[in-house]
């Protein structure tokens, strides 16, 4: 039991800590700082031994007469420390010496060059064990642990009988004390002589328990009379008991023939209570299921609508996109042969761009098929609304609102984002647009950027928000659900607004990856447009694009498009670029020409009927010629024979109507392309 204070192992833990371990300490620091002597004065004998040996070898090293050295060498091999000594001229070992190689432990070693008159003639190395050096050390160990270690033994022997009856008997005499007061022994006193600080302790212990003897004795005679007089309570409250009971009783019935009444009561109730929650429940399921039906059927009709839009667009922009082609190239062509100062060059200008601007109406309908063949490189969002500030689109619409204002909020430190700029452009020109057709009166708009994070799972993810808020009358609820569709428009028809700039915005973002949010109330609308954004710090600088940096050098090159006015425009280009050019209407007649004919590019059109398209002629082709370097052009879209042709090794990818210099760029890709590169869009 008194073990349980634990004293012993705590004072020798004391003793411990405070001798043993700053003892150990402090003989480990006095030995390392005796190796570390040790050490440096065997270095110092060392470099002493390599010095006189380099100056007595000048001599046999200069007249090459080794038998001159051996008298110095052997008379350092007698230090038993030295392992070897080696001594080596211009032309390799011009002596050696070797002393015993047994039990050598750690061996040291210094060179040190052989110099006559400035010239070096050699070098001297020499070894030495430092076994003797580590046999000292562990001697020196032994003898200082003996210095420490018995006088430390000694004197916590002592200490510890010196506590053990100062101490540790007096605490182990007080415990039982102490545990004779916990079991109520207060009839024998404490008896305690010593004078210090635990003796006074002991009888201040026995002045307690005369305290608590007297106090133990009271209660005791105060109990004898509360067990008297609770025998006459009991007594009484017997009686009572007695009579409670009798009214208990009584009550008892009553309240069992009321509560029967209530429950009789309650089962009705809960009864009608069952049954009108289960007609209530079961017309609100049927209004939750005529609610669900009419949104799918919503749904579904706006998911058709907008697939026949998309469907219808896409054909009409397939079909526009082989027309456009002449006026966009060969107004191109002509411009090229004709001065500068022909006056027919003004109307071919005109033409041409007319051209430009029906493709970017084609490529609206695209945007809204979901199915353009949308190229995405890093580009910068706040240089993108500042091109189109600088816009003759934008010129043209402050011409009509001249009273419009513009607030720049450029917040976004990371402003750059993966997009075709071509959309996102004419995302901004659209919504702003909208904006200031939406304001009655000197329209202010805001045009805002800034970084967001975005929850995704368990990650954040960064992202780039484009806000362009109006101060119009805003959008009303009924409208809000239907401003994304097509030709859905709240203005007049043909006189502010097609219907198809909102369409154009929302299946734009879409491509993106982004989302499109709208916040509209009576003083405003907001049209908040988020991306994924990219950490870039600076655009690369684009490239100059002249056309004669893409000028060819006589290659072959084969074009394959069943539509002839194509084929015609596309050979021109080819020729006016310096390129040997062949050409066919279909894939199989393709596969036939290569058969006999090698080509360094072959151009393929996607879609050609009634034979096989720009994919399966690709895969015919490469039967018979493997490595064979391939461009596919398309007005239609990025559909899945288009992705596997590009998986099969087209290098690049070049949409309807392109002008020369996009040909031209096109081509040089693809020749510069090597097996294994990337596709080039």
């Amino acid at each position: 039991m008194m073990r349980n204070l634990k004293l012993r192992p705590a004072i020798g833990i004391v003793l411990v800590l405070c001798f043993l371990v700053p003892t150990l300490i402090a003989g480990y620091l006095a030995l390392r700082h005796q190796r570390r002597f040790a050490e440096q004065e065997l270095q110092n004998e060392l470099f002493r031994i390599t010095q006189i040996l380099s100056l007595g070898m000048r001599e046999p090293l200069w007249t090459l007469f080794p038998e001159a050295g051996f008298a110095l060498v052997d008379a350092y091999m007698d230090d038993s420390r030295i392992i070897r000594i080696t001594v080596e001229s211009e032309e390799g070992v011009f002596l050696t010496r070797h002393g015993s190689l047994k039990n050598v432990g750690r061996i040291i070693s210094r060179t040190m060059p052989v110099t006559f008159h400035g010239r070096k003639l050699g070098q001297v190395k020499v070894e030495i064990s430092t076994l003797q050096l580590e046999t000292k050390l562990a001697e020196q160990t032994i003898h200082y642990l003996s210095i420490f270690l018995v006088p430390f033994i000694l004197g916590s022997v002592v200490l510890f009988l010196l506590l053990r009856s100062k101490i540790i008997r007096p605490i182990e005499r007080l415990v039982r004390q102490f545990n004779a007061l916990a079991q109520k022994k207060l009839d024998h006193a404490f008896i305690w002589d010593q004078s210090d600080e635990i003796g006074m302790l002991g009888r201040r212990l026995e002045q307690t328990r005369q305290s608590l003897h007297t106090i133990v004795r009271d209660i005791e005679l105060m109990h004898k009379q509360e067990v008297n007089h609770g025998k006459e309570l009991k007594r009484i409250n017997h009686q009572l008991e007695r009579q409670i009971g009798e009214k208990v009783r009584a009550e008892i019935a009553l309240r069992e023939h009321k509560e029967k009444l209530e429950e009789n009561i309650r089962e009705r109730t809960a009864d009608l209570v069952k049954v009108n929650e289960s007609l209530r429940a079961e017309m609100e399921e049927r209004r939750k299921i005529e609610q669900e039906q009419q949104r799918i059927e919503h749904k579904l009709h706006r998911a058709e609508k907008m697939e026949a839009m998309g469907m219808l667009a896409s054909g009409v922009a397939h079909d526009l996109n082989n027309i456009l082609a002449g006026i966009v190239s060969y107004p191109e062509l002509l411009l090229l042969k004709l001065p500068p100062e022909h006056e027919i060059r003004p109307i071919l200008e005109e033409i041409r761009s007319a051209g430009v601007r029906a493709a970017a109406v084609v490529a609206d309908m695209l945007t809204i098929a979901r199915g353009a063949a949308t190229v995405l490189s890093p580009h910068s969002v706040h240089k993108l609304i500042m091109e189109y500030l600088e816009s003759p689109e934008f010129h043209q619409l402050e011409a009509t609102f001249p009273e419009m204002s513009i607030v720049l909020e450029l917040r976004a430190e990371h402003p750059f984002i993966l997009c075709s700029p071509i959309h996102i452009r004419k995302c901004i020109m659209n919504l702003v647009a909208n904006g200031a057709e939406a304001a009655t009166d000197k329209p202010l708009l805001t045009i805002r950027t800034q970084n967001v994070t975005e929850t995704a799972g368990d990650n954040l993810v960064p992202r780039l928000r484009l806000e362009i808020i109006d101060q119009g009358p805003g959008i009303e609820e009924k409208d809000l659900e239907h401003i994304f569709e097509p030709f859905y428009s709240t203005k007049q028809m043909g006189m502010s607004g097609s219907g198809l700039g909102l369409a154009v915005v929302w299946n734009a973002v879409q491509n993106h990856s982004g989302q499109v949010m709208v916040i509209s109330s009576g003083q405003g609308t907001c049209f908040r447009l988020t991306f994924p954004s990219l950490e870039m710090t600076e655009e690369k600088p684009e490239e100059g694009d002249p056309q004669l940096q893409y000028n060819g050098a006589g290659e072959r090159i084969l074009v394959v498009d069943d539509e002839s006015m194509l084929l015609k425009i596309t050979t021109r280009m080819l020729e006016h670029l310096n390129y040997k050019v062949s050409s066919v209407s279909s894939g199989e007649d393709a596969v036939d020409y290569l058969r006999f004919h090698e080509v360094d590019v072959v151009i393929l059109d996607m879609i050609m009927e009634p034979g096989w398209n720009g994919r399966q002629t690709y895969e015919e082709i490469l039967k018979i010629r493997p490595d064979q370097k391939a461009l596919i052009i398309s007005g239609f879209a990025m559909n899945d024979d288009i992705r596997a042709a590009l998986g099969l090794g087209v290098k690049t990818f070049l949409k309807k109507p392109f002008t020369i210099s996009q040909l031209g760029k096109a081509v040089n890709l693809t020749l510069q392309s090597e097996d294994s590169g990337d596709d080039q869009n």
